[in-house]
């Protein structure tokens, strides 16, 4: 672990399911009970919040240390990733979109958050269909019950904003404000304490301006990750690395390397 030594690693999930799937980064039971093994007996595993709280207070930040950070609110990190960190009691940071409407097209990510707004529903008129109220059951959310249940057992809620709009092209700043500010309350008045950690939507270099971070620090946020690999200068851009169920891909990434080579061994 000499690469992954004087920084933690701070690993991005987003889906789980029960069996293999295709797509790399959807994460079936039993690879993820294979990685938290791993984890657990290579790294002292804390939450982003203990990290950032840490840095703050300058107090030693034990070494190797992992954060487990899962990101959007799907149903599946509470039915498939919950009980396998409980079993093994480690704790991870959920992040999750308030109002959530399931993925967006990357289509909808390059627009303005307004013309995606009247896209999505001039698409739907045009389709003539009607939004289901509740998402299907592969795209579906997290309760509220479930939420408060994790949160009480390891699991720390953070902010994925109310709507996952892309933040630098959120142009009225009472929207700004009302994504990252509000989001954190409505969380707050939900789950009965203070919501300390806040995530991007996507994530990207592009995807976050200095208007955004602005707006976490003033909402009360202790610290903020994004979807990148970076430095760990800066508890509001705070560096992950999205794993994948390849377990070459994982032990690569979990191990650090990338910060030799300098730069990612898969995409």
């Amino acid at each position: 672990m000499i690469a992954t030594r004087n920084q933690p690693r701070i690993l991005l999930y987003h889906r789980f399911c029960e069996s293999p799937d295709p797509e790399p980064t959807v994460i079936d039971a039993i690879t993820f009970d294979w990685q938290i093994r791993h984890i657990q007996r290579n790294f002292r595993v804390i939450t982003l919040g203990e990290y950032v709280r840490g840095v703050r207070e300058k107090t030693q930040i034990p070494r190797p240390t992992a954060i487990l950070t899962v990101d959007d609110g799907y149903r599946d990190f509470y039915e498939i990733a919950y009980p396998i960190l409980r079993k093994h009691r480690v704790p991870a940071t959920f992040f999750i979109t308030v109002n959530f409407i399931g993925p967006l097209s990357d289509f909808c990510i390059r627009l303005d958050d307004e013309k995606k707004w009247v896209f999505i529903y001039r698409l739907l008129a045009a389709a003539r269909v009607d939004l289901p109220r509740e998402a299907i059951s592969k795209y579906a959310p997290v309760t509220w019950e479930q939420i408060n249940e994790m949160n009480g057992q390891g699991i720390e809620i953070g902010s994925h904003t109310l709507n996952h709009p892309i933040l630098s092209r959120v142009r009225d700043e009472r929207l700004l404000r009302e994504e990252i500010e509000g989001s954190r309350k409505a969380i707050e008045e939900r789950i009965g304490e203070r919501v300390k950690t806040f995530c991007y939507p996507n994530g990207t270099p592009g995807d976050i301006d200095e208007r955004a971070m602005r707006e976490v620090k003033k909402a009360g946020y202790h610290g903020a990750v994004v979807t990148t690999g970076g430095f760990f200068d800066d508890n509001y851009r705070l560096p992950r690395i999205g794993v994948s169920s390849d377990k070459t891909d994982f032990l690569w990434k979990a191990c650090g390397l990338e910060n030799l080579t300098g730069q990612f061994r898969f995409n």
